[in-house]
């Protein structure tokens, strides 16, 4: 009878595990409002990894723009997520963990992640990125502030 007993509660216990990852994988990403740092940097990468090149160079700071002339392309696997963002005046950095994977499973994979920093300073209009890191191309020539 206790054997049963311990037996229900550990499977219950399983049970509810499944479905807080279930209901946890099935979360849609976060959106920040536009008008902040960390709203201006999702959607600049979101253009990134849609291939909107136009969009995202709307949110680069013009001499940012002229130095970065590459496609972004990957055939990856990305997902970003914040790490943190501080703002002081007009001045702001948001720093992000990329993490990149591919392959074929199960041993032909590989993962790895890269943290990237922004830096924008806002304007009439709202905020720019002026200073960026990206494992991608284009961006690995740009030298850091």
């Amino acid at each position: 009878m206790r054997t049963t007993r311990i037996a229900w509660w550990l499977g219950a216990g399983v049970a509810v595990l499944l479905v807080v990852a279930a209901v946890l994988a099935t979360r849609p990403p976060r959106s920040y409002d536009p008008s902040t740092p960390e709203g201006t940097v999702q959607i600049f990468l979101q253009a990134l990894l849609d291939g909107d090149r136009e969009r995202a160079r709307e949110l680069l700071a013009p001499d940012l723009d002229e130095r970065c002339v590459d496609d972004v392309a990957t055939g990856e696997s990305v997902r970003i997520t914040l790490v943190s963002s501080e703002v002081e005046d007009d001045v702001a950095t948001v720093e992000v963990r990329i993490v990149r994977s591919g392959g074929d499973p199960p041993f032909g994979g590989y993962e790895y992640s890269q943290d990237a920093s922004y830096r924008l300073e806002r304007t009439d209009t709202g905020w720019i990125i002026t200073s960026a890191e990206w494992p991608f191309p284009c961006f690995e020539r740009i030298p850091p502030p």
